[in-house]
This record gives C-alpha cells, sequence and structure tokens, in this order.
C-alpha cells in the first residue's frame, strides 16, 4: 500500500476543509472579524456568502496574528510592523465598543 499518497491526500483535504472553516482562539475573535467584514462590505453590497466567510477569516487571521505578535517577547520587529500591528489592535478595540 502506498502511504504516502494516503498523507497527501490526507493533508489535501486538511487545507481545503481548513481555508473554509473558523479557527480562533475565542469568540471575542470571531465577533469582531465577522463585524469587521460587515462594515468592509456594508448592507447593501452583494457579496456570495462564500466572498462574506473568507473575508471574515481574512480579519479574523490579522487579528490572530496580532494578538501572537504581541504574545511574542524580544522578537525583532521593524517599526513597520511595529505600526502596523498597533493599528490592528487599534481596530479590534474600536470594533469591541460597538
Amino acid at each position: 500500500m502506498d502511504f504516502q499518497s494516503i498523507r497527501d491526500l490526507t493533508s489535501q483535504l486538511h487545507q481545503k476543509i481548513g481555508a473554509g472553516t473558523w479557527d480562533a482562539p475565542s469568540w471575542d475573535l470571531i465577533r469582531t472579524a465577522k463585524l469587521a467584514a460587515r462594515i468592509y462590505a456594508p448592507l447593501g453590497t452583494c457579496m456570495a456568502l462564500g466572498d462574506y466567510v473568507r473575508l471574515s477569516i481574512a480579519f479574523q487571521d490579522t487579528f490572530k496574528a496580532a494578538d501572537v505578535h504581541n504574545e511574542v517577547t524580544g522578537s525583532a520587529a521593524t517599526d513597520q510592523t511595529d505600526s502596523l500591528i498597533t493599528e490592528t489592535n487599534q481596530l479590534r478595540e474600536d470594533l469591541k465598543v460597538r
């Protein structure tokens, strides 16, 4: 039996399934990402459900990456990276105030 082919197929399935699912450490992060997507594509905007989900996941991944960056200590970030992280964190806080 060719186990490498099975591993490759399983890996491909994992990537396909994972690409369209929510993977967040908290419901708060998901709610904030969905709110950002609704503001980005406001009421009346014609957007397919799949596009809305992908947009929401993109916001979620951005907020999650900022959280990871905040947790890492001693990282050698550039001023530009620090600025983007700060702006991302500020956007998330502003959305939570809603």
